[in-house]
């Protein structure tokens, strides 16, 4: 039903196992160590967790839609450090905002990080060879701190910007962008060599740098009609599209 939970653990640590809610809001407040040893759902509940995450189990899942049942699904926010050797997907459906307030990877890399959601704002991560994709559908896809990412990545923000342009970023694998309409496009590989994957995007600006741009085999680049600007910024190293 639409019942709100509240869950205080304080300073102490709590390991939270396979839970699913219905309709209202979870809230996991308290600064002490949260393992999540299983999967999270609500069918439209906002879910927001206060204090550090330990992922627990090879792959974890954090769901506001029910299983797809909500497809406008709710807001998932982590404001504490995430970390631990596990593909996480977050699936906020169509208007959920997602928030990743606190460092994700830093002290054990997340394998992988998969994300469905109205908006997607981070701090820094730093994700494995699962690599990371990001799809939102209401709003931006945005950073506060540096993404680091060993596999491919991919962002598609619908018809909204995608404003990567931390200059300490580092992808590793390929990188694929996707958006429409007269949104900008900005990415930024930091001091490392940047590998494109497919790239399709609306009207707005697109703007790239690394120090050396490639593409992926068999790639392509397009932009919208009338589109803005494309600049590739290579700095010292090659520029081969």
């Amino acid at each position: 039903g639409a019942n709100n939970v509240t869950l205080n653990n304080g300073a102490n640590a709590l390991t939270l196992g396979t839970s699913t809610l219905g309709s209202g809001t979870f809230n996991l407040t308290g600064s002490g160590q949260t393992t999540l040893a299983g999967n999270l759902t609500t069918s439209g509940g906002a879910i927001a967790l206060s204090g550090p995450v330990t992922l627990g189990a090879a792959s974890t899942g954090v769901d506001t839609t029910g299983g797809g049942s909500v497809t406008t699904g709710a807001a998932i926010t982590f404001n504490g450090a995430v970390d631990g050797a596990s593909t996480l997907t977050l699936n906020a459906g169509t208007g959920g905002a997602v928030t990743l307030g606190g460092a994700v990877g830093a002290a054990t890399t997340l394998t992988g990080l998969d994300v469905t959601a109205g908006s997607f704002s981070a701090n820094t991560l730093n994700i494995g060879t699962g690599g990371l994709a990001v799809t939102t559908r209401a709003g931006d896809i945005t950073q506060g701190g540096a993404f680091t990412v060993t596999g491919a990545s991919s962002f598609d923000a619908g018809a909204h910007a995608i404003a990567l342009a931390n200059t300490n970023n580092h992808f590793t694998g390929a990188v694929s962008l996707a958006n429409s309409d007269a949104n900008d496009v900005t990415l930024n590989d930091g001091a490392n060599a940047l590998e494109l994957g497919e790239v399709q995007v609306g009207s707005g600006a697109l703007t790239v740098s690394g120090v050396g741009i490639t593409q992926a085999t068999g790639s392509t680049i397009t932009q919208e009609a009338s589109a803005g600007a494309a600049q590739f910024n290579a700095g010292a190293g090659v520029l081969q599209l």
